[in-house]
């Protein structure tokens, strides 16, 4: 399968390397927010598909509610991976529906890859269903992208 790809990291906020602070880099937020308005809105992407992992659920969050005009037209699917998720209360009905169509929250667990865990999410908090939540097949919280991956990208 071809298709470009573009990596947010916003857990780190220096360079490995050098020890400087990466800039527009002092949130994660802040970081996903500079990709999606410099990269991403300019790409003129006609489709894009969304995988945010663990606080990458968080981030996910700031650009839905900052970009909603291309958000929402852009973005076919979200594999949402082990990951904060969004909050019921912080989307509107619109928005709801889209996460309850278009986005799946794969969470570690002992079950195999794409068991239904109703009523379970990240942490045993079940509060923030916005989506489907399915076992990523794989009980490790760092392993739940790669274990998902064949359900991900279908």
């Amino acid at each position: 399968m071809k298709m470009p790809v573009i990596v947010l990291n916003p857990n780190y906020g220096m360079d490995p390397e050098t020890g400087q602070k990466v800039p527009l880099n002092d949130t994660m937020s802040k970081h996903c927010k500079h990709i999606w308005r410099n990269y991403i809105e300019p790409a003129g992407f006609k489709s894009l598909k969304v995988i945010a992992h663990s606080a990458g659920g968080f981030c996910l969050t700031g650009i839905q509610q900052t970009f909603q005009s291309t958000f929402y037209k852009t973005v076919s699917s979200i594999a949402i991976t082990d990951s904060c998720v969004i909050e019921k209360s912080l989307l509107t009905p619109h928005q709801r529906e889209f996460m309850a169509k278009r986005a799946v929250h794969y969470i570690s667990s002992y079950e195999d890859l794409g068991i239904e865990e109703r009523g379970r999410t990240r942490r045993g908090s079940a509060h923030m269903e916005v989506c489907p939540h399915v076992s990523a097949g794989h009980p490790k919280h760092e392993y739940t992208t790669g274990a998902a991956w064949p359900l991900i990208i279908q």
